[in-house]
């Protein structure tokens, strides 16, 4: 599994940043990263991840995004950038454009191992979940090879290696991973904390949150 979160600038925070143990969605909004911090567009599934958590934030819900909206529309002064692609992320950040922005976990574990100055931060509030599956098309020929290729994904080993690999957080209750593999994956108490969305009810509304973004935020 995977989802968006707050991802910072390793090297480069604000020493007047407290010293908590945990780190918040609210810490977008902290005035010390005006001018410091990158937005994902609506267009991408981070943007509309953020769209969410900044409504939960403010007391609104995925059913209620106006407090989400209204919040965005407060750093459009001190945004950086709207990112379209996530691979935008790393220039910024490795040439110290950025220190804060909503990234998908993947990514920042991803950008980490290649030496990317980044760390990843599960919000308190939760971090916004991705739930991946996987298919057997109808009328395969190959349905049970499908079948034991899918137990192979779900095995504690599959499950292991796209941890490691691709930064995947593990469906897998029995996977027991490295602490250093640990720290950028969704994984046993970070996992209790997440929110997943209604992915269909997404999909429903997402024409109408993207013509109020570009209206409100884009432009």
């Amino acid at each position: 599994m995977g989802g968006a979160d707050v991802q910072r600038h390793r090297d480069r925070l604000q020493p007047q940043r407290d010293q908590r143990t945990t780190d918040l969605w609210q810490d977008i909004w902290d005035p010390q990263y005006q001018g410091r911090l990158a937005v994902p567009d609506i267009s991408g599934t981070s943007g509309q991840q953020f769209l969410i958590a900044a409504a939960r934030l403010n007391g609104g819900s995925l059913e209620d995004v106006d407090p989400g909206f209204e919040a965005i529309v407060q750093l459009k002064p001190h945004v950086v950038t709207y990112y379209t692609q996530a691979d935008q992320i790393v220039a910024l950040l490795e040439r110290g454009d950025i220190v804060i922005a909503p990234w998908y976990i993947d990514r920042v574990g991803a950008a980490a191992a290649n030496g990317v100055p980044v760390a990843l931060a599960f919000p308190e509030e939760g971090a916004i979940g991705i739930i991946p599956t996987v298919s057997i098309p109808k009328g395969s020929p190959n349905k049970e090879l499908a079948q034991q290729y899918i137990d192979i994904l779900l095995s504690p080993e599959g499950q292991t290696c796209f941890a490691e690999r691709q930064f995947a957080g593990p469906t897998n209750k029995t996977v027991e991973l490295p602490p250093e593999i640990a720290q950028f994956v969704p994984y046993k108490d970070s996992v209790q904390q997440m929110y997943f969305p209604d992915t269909a009810y997404v999909a429903r509304v997402l024409p109408e949150w993207t013509d109020r973004w570009n209206r409100e935020i884009a432009r």
